[in-house]
């Protein structure tokens, strides 16, 4: 019965997302809009220029676009035994009581893919709510601080 709520969950999703190639999560944090328009205007001619100045990230964006748009994660692993590196980014939202964990993956210094989690605090420690994992598909993500 879980897993079919968490594959209905992940069909109304993408259902969601449609063609459109934004992700439901809406909110600029990281980055001043004033530091992402410094960015654009320094690069003319960026491909993402458009995402950058919108706070959102994308696949195929490097690691200095994704810094423009999201900034410096606030951890990041590099793997030894392949060109894949990971970037976190953490979002408190106090009045739920959770945090979402943004994670990039770069391969060869290009944003491959992406996954968002929220852990839950419910008192008695943190805990992980399967339901509320997204996979970043063909989306565009913003962070979100709600």
């Amino acid at each position: 019965m879980r897993k079919t709520s968490i594959l209905l969950v992940a069909a109304v999703v993408l259902i969601q997302l449609g063609c459109t190639g934004r992700s439901t999560v809406e909110k600029e944090y990281f980055v001043s809009p004033e530091a992402r328009q410094f960015y654009v205007t320094e690069h003319p001619d960026g491909r993402f220029n458009e995402y950058i100045k919108n706070g959102e990230i994308i696949r195929g964006m490097d690691f200095n676009e994704v810094i423009a748009s999201w900034g410096l994660p606030n951890v990041y692993l590099h793997s030894t035994k392949t060109p894949r590196e990971y970037w976190f980014y953490y979002v408190e939202d106090p009045s739920s009581n959770s945090v979402l964990i943004y994670t990039l993956s770069f391969e060869l210094d290009i944003l491959g893919d992406w996954d968002i989690d929220i852990k839950r605090f419910d008192g008695k420690g943190l805990s992980f709510d399967n339901s509320a994992v997204l996979s970043s598909g063909e989306a565009v993500a913003k962070p979100n601080t709600r």
